[in-house]
């Protein structure tokens, strides 16, 4: 009983997903490859340290477009008048951008967002 078209959709599938491997992997070694020259333009400008031992900066993910998510709260507050805390309002906002519900890490990103936002905010705009 081959279902012949699931199993050739399977196959594509796991194809680009081995694509998206080979491309990761590519990606992995040119940025060690770059750390590499840059351990090495290091060691050449006299640094002394063990370049390993250098803090890891993470680079931020950029959620919201400039002035979204405040355009958004407001927008959310007007409506939905029963949503007033910073969570509710983070939950519905990863609704309407048909995020992951279940990613608490998301949520809890999402509710700080939302309570800075709301912090900066006049103080008309927190009570609509």
């Amino acid at each position: 009983m081959a279902e012949t078209h699931v199993i050739s959709a399977l196959r594509k599938k796991r194809g680009k997903l081995s694509g998206e491997i080979v491309r990761a992997e590519k990606e992995l070694s040119d940025l060690k490859a770059d750390i590499a020259a840059i351990d090495h333009c290091l060691r050449v400008f006299g640094y002394e340290g063990r370049a390993d031992a250098i803090p890891i900066i993470e680079a931020r993910t950029v959620v919201f477009k400039r002035n979204e998510l405040k355009r958004t709260v407001l927008q959310i507050m007007s409506e939905r008048p029963d949503l007033a805390d910073n969570r509710s309002i983070a939950l519905e906002i990863i609704s309407r951008k048909e995020w992951d519900l279940s990613d608490t890490h998301l949520i809890r990103t999402i509710q700080d967002k939302v309570r800075h936002c709301r912090k900066v905010m006049p103080p008309v705009a927190n009570i609509l």
